[in-house]
């Protein structure tokens, strides 16, 4: 008898120790497990910008933004998930037959990745760096563009042109230029102009000096022809200083001249200059038509 209630004794103990750590460990509940879920889209929307991957960054936004994550991150990743849609470029696709025809019955692939059965009508989101925009035609054949979008670049059109049934389609996509500034040819046209007055004024200068040394009457020369020699030399030193700076100034105008869509384009720049010669100097006619 007495065995046997040792051994029922430490059958009890052994049941306790064994089911003590099962009771203490806690169970993990829908809410923890969305947490979790919140914790970890927070902590990729970073990674995911940094890398480029805006659309994935949009989608885990989304995700640790909903009402059921904890408030400080669904905070913040509702103010990322702004700052996201506002760095994200949108393309607006869209194809012409031969005789100019907008196309819809084009499928449509990004990268190699089925993106639509027709062509819509509303921007897509797509994420910054080349893109190739494949475009298939039944009717009309295969063609693929190239695109480099930029963060924040809106609405930018991307359009195939096909040019025959069946012949290669002739890409219709937005091209940039740097056109030469209308500043930079003003400044060009002045520091020509300065160039050209100043070589004058600094020859009439030198032929003044020439003939009073010929006359030898230094240091008593007459006052007016020492005043009209000295007068030439400051109205060359004078011009030539100032074609020197235009110059300079209109080649940091085109080093630094902005590009632009080939659509704003404007017409060539004509511009022309002289300089008209008066009794007591001269002065530059700068003449120019800009449309």
């Amino acid at each position: 008898m007495k065995r046997r209630q040792q051994i029922a004794l430490l059958t009890w103990f052994a049941t306790i120790a064994f089911a003590a750590p099962l009771v203490a460990q806690p169970k993990k509940t829908g809410d923890d497990a969305t947490r979790t879920a919140c914790i970890s889209s927070y902590e990729q929307v970073q990674s995911l910008r940094d890398s480029g991957q805006l659309i994935e960054a949009r989608d885990r936004a989304i995700a640790c933004s909903r009402d059921e994550c904890p408030k400080a991150l669904s905070k913040q990743c509702a103010e990322w998930l702004d700052q996201i849609a506002d760095s994200t470029p949108t393309v607006v696709v869209g194809a012409t037959g031969p005789s100019g025809q907008d196309l819809t019955d084009v499928r449509l692939s990004v990268d190699g990745k089925p993106l639509s059965e027709q062509l819509g009508s509303r921007a897509l989101p797509v994420n910054p760096g080349s893109h190739t925009f494949q475009f298939d035609s039944s009717q009309f054949g295969h063609v693929d563009l190239t695109v480099v979008l930029r963060e924040g670049e809106r609405n930018r059109r991307v359009v195939a042109m096909y040019t025959k049934a069946g012949g290669a389609p002739a890409p219709d996509t937005e091209s940039t230029w740097r056109p030469v500034p209308t500043a930079a040819w003003v400044l060009l046209g002045v520091a020509g102009a300065g160039a050209i007055i100043g070589a004058t004024f600094e020859g009439l200068g030198l032929a003044k000096k020439g003939s009073l040394d010929q006359k030898k009457c230094a240091p008593f020369c007459q006052a007016p022809d020492v005043n009209t020699m000295t007068r030439d030399f400051a109205v060359g030193d004078v011009s030539l200083a100032v074609g020197i700076a235009s110059a300079a100034s209109a080649v940091v105008v085109i080093l630094t001249r902005p590009e632009l869509r080939r659509a704003a384009a404007t017409s060539p720049v004509h511009a022309a200059f002289a300089v008209v010669p008066e009794p007591h100097g001269a002065f530059v006619l700068l003449t120019g038509q800009f449309l």
